[in-house]
């Protein structure tokens, strides 16, 4: 449970979040709303239902919609401003926390990307994808700065470590974690795991 940030609700594409709401207080509304609409008047409908809450939660900061597809992760950069979004729409949007705005969309993974993080600084993102690859990008601009490849399958997650030069990625299908250098994408030393073990996180 995130405490003192914000929590953050997806549906069908959609993400909203409030300010010091925990998640249980929320949870109704996530078994009220398909997770994963089936058609554009499900997506519809779900934007209305968000737009209601939007009303009817006095706590609710913004709604960040465009995302094409499910977004599986959302996160906080270390200064609260921003939030990322990983989607199955294949990107990772940057958004200004105060009002929705969309700030950078990060495109070129080729397959679903599963999760995305902030750089300690919040000056990087760094995404996870189904592409087998992780990449690493310019938080203001969308720039692709590293492409972290050498994977044999779907990377589920990835995350900076603190003092911001390295990453850390996990793949469950070929059941090894990575860590690389965040500037340059060189590394992917191998941290192995037991045959047949997924590493998801």
């Amino acid at each position: 449970m995130m405490r003192n940030m914000a929590e953050v609700l997806t549906i069908g594409g959609v993400t909203a979040f409030e300010q010091g709401h925990s998640f249980d207080a929320m949870h109704w509304f996530a078994h009220a709303i398909a997770a994963f609409p089936r058609n554009r008047e499900d997506q519809a409908n779900n934007r209305l239902r968000l737009r209601v809450l939007e009303q009817q939660v006095p706590h609710l900061r913004a709604i960040l919609e465009g995302h094409g597809s499910p977004v599986w992760s959302a996160a906080f950069s270390p200064d609260g401003a921003r939030v990322v979004t990983a989607s199955h729409d294949t990107t990772a949007r940057v958004w200004e926390a105060a009002s929705g705005r969309l700030v950078a969309e990060l495109k070129g993974h080729g397959g679903w990307v599963s999760s995305a993080a902030f750089s300690p600084d919040g000056a990087r993102v760094v995404t996870a994808s189904w592409d087998n690859t992780a990449r690493g990008w310019r938080t203001a601009s969308g720039r692709v700065v590293a492409e972290l490849k050498g994977h044999g399958g779907r990377v589920s997650s990835a995350a900076f470590s603190p003092d911001g030069a390295r990453v850390v990625t996990a793949a469950s299908h070929d059941t090894t974690a990575r860590v690389w250098e965040a500037a340059s994408g060189r590394g992917g030393a191998v941290e192995p795991h037991g045959a047949g073990a997924g590493v998801l996180t």
